[in-house]
């Protein structure tokens, strides 16, 4: 199976396309800097790099996505500009998701984030929910892109992350899975961050997790929840 990465360059993109070649995934890494990914070392057996931007329209990205039979989504902007979350979050991931439907595949993984839709669930004052939306709206526009996607007729698994870490899994704890709309970065929640590893294994197990089809789970980590075996991260 040959797996397309979008944001294969990104924190949490690189360990996707690591994550994926551990498994035995052929991938169409997708980056929008083909010389900052060779830098990266991304280029290597088993990975193809191709240029991919999710602002360049839908054609390129079929291209882009070529052969693949899945499609994981590890994009996010990381610029300063406030208009620059509603350009890659929303609008971006969406022609990435028609340039799916339009290749036929037959998963699609998308990396959101806890608190998308914080508002609708009681939680529009939630301080963790007003400080990361304060700046470009990030959260409603990755909401928007979501529902895009639930939408699509796609086979899709979207992942809601807690706070990202790049910090190992054996620093910040064992996962915790839950449900959509359960975990809200609270301090009464069982856990707020998550190692960015954790979120590429369980982004990578949602593409062969039978229970993981056309479902939303929420993830974080701690360090006295119980270790969870793979086989029950979508029972």
């Amino acid at each position: 199976t040959t797996v397309f990465v979008a944001g294969a360059t990104g924190n949490t993109g690189r360990r996707v396309v690591a994550a994926l070649r551990s498994k035995g995934y052929a991938v169409r890494a997708g980056v929008r800097d083909l010389k900052k990914a060779q830098g990266l070392g991304l280029a290597s057996e088993g990975v193809t790099l191709v240029q991919a931007d999710v602002l360049k329209g839908v054609d390129k990205l079929e291209a882009a996505i070529g052969d693949a039979q899945a499609v994981i989504c590890a994009t996010g902007y990381t610029g300063f500009s406030p208009s620059g979350f509603g350009a890659v979050d929303e609008t971006g991931t969406k022609a990435l998701v028609d340039a799916a439907k339009a290749k036929g595949v037959a998963k699609f993984v998308l990396v959101s984030s806890l608190l998308t839709n914080a508002p609708a669930v009681g939680q529009s004052e939630n301080p963790n929910y007003k400080f990361l939306n304060l700046f470009g709206q990030v959260l409603d526009h990755k909401l928007v892109a979501e529902k895009y996607l639930r939408s699509s007729g796609l086979n899709y698994t979207i992942v809601r992350p807690g706070g990202l870490s790049n910090e190992p899994p054996e620093k910040v704890g064992n996962l915790i899975v839950r449900g959509e709309d359960s975990l809200f970065g609270l301090d009464s929640d069982p856990g707020r961050e998550i190692s960015r590893d954790t979120v590429a294994a369980v982004t990578v197990e949602a593409l062969g997790a039978g229970g993981a089809d056309n479902r939303v789970v929420e993830i974080v980590s701690s360090p006295t929840a119980p270790a969870l075996p793979p086989a029950q991260w979508f029972a």
